[in-house]
């Protein structure tokens, strides 16, 4: 009876050993298998209730991806990045299969979103083509804003970048094609190519005064009718304000450091009829003013030459105000390419002292 009842206990303690080391080795496998599917971060988790409200929760950065966390893109309609999460990870673009990838990209019912301040940097792609969000409030925690962050937006009114944004990338906000105004805080130092390219009715900007840098096409195909360029610039990309046809005002500071107005940058800026040109510029690039309604123009004592197309302008003559040693291309007074404007009808010299 006694060797019966010890073997009873022995069974027990066995069998209780057996649960317990299948508790220790198993169950947190589970757990942390289900944990792991709702990570977008080493510490970062989200979330998405009923309501459609998808929740980043957690301390640090999110994951950089080729692929996002499976959550329903259409069932999202409020974004709510909360505090302690410090970077809204980049997506990527396949050129294989031609698709964009980002956390929030093409989420189309998307009309709000929240970004605590302790967030530094939105990604790339981050919210592209969330033709939905009509309105974003961007924190003084960020530094910079990824390529084609906010591309193809539904922003209907004004954009604010505020204290502390040094970088908008690439196409950041490019073809937001109902954003009207732009005010930017005075930290930001570079706009990089494209960023608002295309904003069809953007018609405002008022830019940083510590500015250094403008990309290529920055401000192509806009509404903008008059901007001022900060002194501090000392690089503007080709073709910035090409096709901006309601361009009638641009003030360049005399004394700013800019060597060269490059090419196609003023192209088809058809009701722009007068324009200074900064002291340091040495070379006014390729079908710069082609289109324009420029008829005038006094050449600082600093310019060397003059590329082809540079004054094909829509107008029947041009008088220009230059040193003698300035040196015209052959055509710099015809289009340059196939571009339908053939040249002005005659161009006026009024040469000023050689420079000593």
């Amino acid at each position: 009876m006694l060797k019966e009842k010890k073997s009873t206990k022995r069974k027990l303690f066995n069998l209780t050993s057996l649960l317990f080391m299948f508790m220790v080795l198993f169950i947190p496998n589970v757990v942390a298998k289900a944990d792991s599917s709702k990570k977008c971060g080493k510490n970062v988790t989200w979330s998405i209730d009923e309501s459609g409200t998808l929740t980043i929760s957690g301390t640090g950065d999110m994951w950089d991806s080729a692929s996002v966390p499976e959550w329903d893109k259409s069932a999202v309609k409020k974004v709510v990045i909360e505090d302690g999460v410090t970077s809204i990870g980049n997506g990527i673009y396949d050129e294989v299969k031609h698709i964009y990838t980002g956390y929030f990209c093409k989420c189309d019912n998307l009309t709000e979103v929240d970004i605590a301040s302790s967030v530094r940097r939105i990604g790339d792609y981050a919210f592209l083509e969330c033709s939905s969000l009509k309105t974003i409030d961007i924190p003084a925690g960020i530094q910079e804003i990824g390529m084609s962050a906010f591309s193809h937006c539904g922003f209907d009114s004004e954009v604010i970048i505020p204290e502390g944004v040094v970088t908008i990338d690439k196409n950041a906000f490019s073809s937001c094609h109902n954003l009207k105004s732009v005010v930017m805080s005075d930290t930001v130092v570079e706009i990089k190519d494209y960023a608002f390219n295309q904003c069809s009715v953007l018609s405002d900007v008022e830019l940083s005064k510590n500015l250094k840098k403008i990309g290529y096409s920055v401000f192509l195909q806009t509404a903008i009718q008059s901007i001022t360029i900060p002194e501090t610039v000392t690089e503007i990309g080709c073709s910035v304000f090409m096709e901006c046809k309601n361009l009638k005002s641009i003030t360049l500071p005399t004394n700013m450091k800019i060597s060269e107005i490059g090419d196609m940058t003023f192209m088809f800026c058809e009701n722009l009829t007068a324009i200074n040109i900064p002291y340091t510029v040495e070379n006014i690039g390729e079908n710069a003013f082609l289109g324009t309604k420029i008829n005038k123009i006094t050449l600082p004592p600093n310019i060397k030459s003059v590329d082809n197309g540079a004054f094909a302008t829509n107008t029947d003559n041009i008088t220009v105000t230059a040193s003698e040693t300035v040196v015209y291309d052959t055509d710099a007074f015809k289009a340059s390419g196939n571009w339908y404007y053939s040249g002005i009808g005659s161009v006026s010299y009024d040469y000023k002292p050689t420079p000593e």
